[in-house]
């Protein structure tokens, strides 16, 4: 291998069942944001990319393409093995620039030991709250030291729409660059969803994902089917996850869906006729850019990031009213005209934004330029 490449590497601990299709683990946003800007840099001949994950067993080095898949610690391994583990991946890496995403207190710890070997650390936000002082409201003093610490050691921080920007500067004083998610895209034809006849919703079972209103929606409107991809989040009870189940058993017209591998979930997006979103916040869900690029429109029930549901006429914000998210599916169901404008519009949207490739550049030339 080549001494000039530059080593990069990548930590996401749930990722690996993203490169393991056998591996049926639950993953999040996070995790496939930078799964798909992993083999989007991948194109790079110049970088040596490393990607660390948990042990989910098998071998403890694994290559996909050009990505060497490094395993650290099994999730059930006690603190000190699991220390131990990390810090002999990170070495295993061998990298100069290491990349995480989503706001932890092992965030601050990584940032750290960077500053101290002298390799750089690139920090992706993840979600709004982290930004704007959530996050820090429901952890211990010193949890939200390291967990800040991120801010002050990172080389780069990467934001995701324009209000965490702002937010990042007012609350932790702390310059940012905004690179939008992406995916990789393929081309649409509007005319496919004239016959299509299903709502859907695309989440984990987490609370603050508020799956009982799309429950509370499909039972509000018989006439139309409904489908819930719900699998259960990684720290949710199976008390929790089965009442849902149970609840949504009840819907004769809602078909509940525990588990769809992330290499079949497009059909569902290029199937339904809406997408709906129920979360109280996020920072710019992936499921947006999978309904768009498939052209479905978005009911969106709190999330609207940089207005741009109503910006690019793709969709409806619905201001957290139940009623106005049950009055703008009507709408858009009915109107056959309002439905196809809106699902090309969310289409040009996706290509104009969205696009893993355009990310993966803006973030290669930003990690390539630092000192």
């Amino acid at each position: 291998m080549s001494t000039s490449k530059k080593k990069l590497c990548i930590v996401s601990l749930k990722a690996y069942p993203l490169f393991n299709k056998n591996c049926n683990g639950i993953f999040g946003g996070a995790e496939v944001q930078l799964y798909l800007l992993a083999q989007a840099l991948s194109k790079h001949e110049d970088l040596d990319i490393s990607f660390i994950v948990a042990d989910y067993g098998g071998k403890k080095i694994e290559m996909f393409n050009e990505i060497k898949i490094i395993k650290s610690f099994r999730f059930e391994d006690n603190a000190l093995s699991k220390n131990l583990k990390f810090l002999n991946s990170l070495l295993l890496s061998n990298s100069n620039i290491f990349v995480q995403r989503t706001l932890d207190p092992a965030s601050g710890i990584l940032s750290l030991i960077c500053r101290i070997r002298g390799a750089k650390f690139i920090y992706m936000v993840a979600h709004d709250n982290e930004t704007n002082g959530l996050y820090e409201k429901n952890i211990g003093f010193l949890k939200r030291l390291l967990a800040n610490a991120v801010f002050k050691f990172s080389d780069l921080v990467i934001v995701q729409n324009v209000t965490q920007k702002e937010l990042l500067l007012k609350n932790k004083n702390r310059t940012s660059f905004l690179i939008k998610s992406g995916y990789f895209l393929s081309k649409f034809t509007p005319s496919k969803k004239s016959e299509l006849d299903y709502v859907l919703w695309v989440s984990r079972s987490k609370k603050w994902k508020q799956p009982e209103i799309f429950i509370q929606l499909a039972s509000c409107n018989p006439k139309f089917q409904f489908k819930m991809i719900c699998p259960k989040a990684f720290d949710d009870t199976d008390e929790w996850y089965n009442h849902l189940k149970q609840k949504a058993g009840n819907v004769f017209n809602l078909e509940f869906i525990e588990f769809v591998p992330f290499d079949e979930i497009d059909i569902y997006f290029r199937n339904a006729s809406i997408f709906v979103n129920t979360s109280l916040n996020e920072g710019f869900p992936n499921t947006y850019i999978q309904a768009t690029k498939n052209g479905t429109p978005i009911l969106s029930l709190n999330v609207n990031p940089d207005n741009f549901l109503d910006e690019y006429s793709c969709g409806y914000f619905c201001n957290n009213e139940f009623d106005k998210l049950n009055e703008k599916l009507n709408l858009l169901i009915g109107d056959v005209t309002l439905h196809n404008k809106m699902s090309k519009n969310a289409y040009e949207y996706a290509v104009e934004n969205h696009n893993i490739m355009k990310s993966a550049e803006q973030l290669y030339n930003l990690f390539t330029g630092l000192k």
